[in-house]
């Protein structure tokens, strides 16, 4: 994913909160391993 464009997109769409929260798991050691799951079932 190329997260410059992205988090500029974000922005101009207003979209603050989901721009700030990308910036901080990208700064965040280790957010690769996370699983991530699918809906519940």
């Amino acid at each position: 994913m190329l997260t410059h464009p992205t988090i500029e997109q974000l922005e101009k769409l207003r979209f603050y909160g989901m721009a700030d929260a990308l910036r901080d798991q990208l700064n965040h050691p280790g957010i690769e391993q996370v699983a991530l799951h699918g809906p519940p079932r």
